[in-house]
């Protein structure tokens, strides 16, 4: 929709030469508590997210549950998270509250 693209388009600018990308062992430790198949849905945005926003760093933080992906590979420069959870898995973007979502298909306080 029309905020995802938002997303995107604030990251067109970015160089794929300088990405950091997550280890597998990242990944892997991250996902391990978790079903077969949330790891596969995980796994699958992961790979969409690396396709549409490629120029971004990608770091795995499994005391937080979270794949997260900036401009910078310094966690304050999220601007885009994966969360895995029991049953399913969230994508956050960073500062999603600021979005135009006149649809409102956005869900959460950004809390």
């Amino acid at each position: 929709g029309e905020a995802g693209l938002q997303v995107a388009l604030l990251f067109l600018h970015l160089s794929t030469d300088q990405r950091m990308e997550a280890s597998s062992q990242e990944i892997e430790a991250l996902l391990k508590e978790f079903s077969p198949e949330v790891g596969t849905l995980t796994r699958r945005l992961r790979e969409v997210v690396r396709a549409v926003l490629p120029g971004l760093h990608e770091k795995g933080y499994p005391g937080h549950r979270i794949i997260a992906y900036g401009h910078t590979p310094k966690y304050r420069d999220v601007c885009l998270g994966i969360r895995p959870h029991p049953r399913h898995v969230n994508v956050q973007p960073g500062r999603a509250v600021a979005l135009d979502d006149p649809a409102g298909l956005l869900e959460g306080t950004g809390m």
